[in-house]
């Protein structure tokens, strides 16, 4: 197959690249590295058919993540595809935009950090990558605005569903829009309960409450993550094949 056309989307990045689907995944994810800065097995692939697209399935080799000798063509690339480039590192500067809610990590001293060789941070600084880019700054302050003018259109009791979510599509009601300082004093967040056990909290961050939800039915989101619209609760049975018994 020839090459093709896909779009390459990540925490900081967006852009058009040519790939070849006789490409191994172990060489891709080294191709991806050079464009979004995450390490290769430091990457969750998501694979969307389109640019519009909020379905997307996870590329993994045929034995899971430690099997990179698979090529691209075993799974159904096609021109225009997106794919979405996820920093599974717990530390890593690109999720503290855009997690969900956050939280706390071992931490090392930071001077005794910047005095390693090996370390991620060196090698951001190297590549002028993540907060090193010259660019970072503006890419944050896009992401800010973005956000905010996202928020603005959203309405407390409005049913929506996740976009890009390394979870999968959720579906809920909107339960709160505006700042939660406990997370973040300076950014908006979507309070949201879930139509399934799929949360992190009840509507409460550090014993302020925001809503209210069952356990596990309450979570934080990005503007940018919710697409508010008319999405009913899923059906058990919605994927059945009415022409099959």
């Amino acid at each position: 197959m020839s090459d093709i056309t896909v779009q390459v989307t990540s925490a900081l990045t967006n852009s058009e690249r040519r790939v070849s689907t006789n490409w191994t995944l172990k060489y891709f994810k080294q191709r991806l590295e050079t464009i979004t800065g995450i390490p290769p097995e430091d990457q969750q692939l998501l694979l969307f058919i389109n640019t519009f697209s909020t379905d997307g399935k996870e590329i993994k080799g045929s034995q899971g993540q430690t099997d990179d000798s698979t090529t691209l063509d075993q799974f159904q690339f096609q021109a225009h595809s997106r794919i979405q480039v996820n920093d599974t590192r717990p530390e890593s500067e690109l999720n503290d935009l855009n997690n969900e809610e956050g939280g706390q990590f071992f931490e090392l001293k930071d001077e005794d950090y910047e005095k390693r060789s090996d370390s991620i941070r060196r090698w951001k600084q190297d590549n002028k990558l993540g907060r090193f880019d010259p660019a970072f700054e503006a890419k944050k302050e896009e992401i800010r605005q973005s956000n905010e003018s996202k928020a603005k259109e959203l309405k407390e009791g409005s049913r929506f569903r996740t976009v890009n979510d390394k979870d999968g599509e959720r579906r809920g009601v909107i339960r709160y829009v505006g700042k939660v300082p406990e997370i973040d004093p300076d950014s908006i967040w979507v309070g949201v309960q879930f139509d399934e056990p799929v949360g992190k909290n009840n509507g409460s961050i550090k014993g302020v409450s925001y809503f209210t939800a069952n356990q596990n039915y309450g979570g934080f989101l990005r503007p940018v993550q919710i697409e508010q619209g008319d999405f009913p609760e899923k059906s058990l049975f919605s994927d059945d094949d009415d022409d099959e018994i």
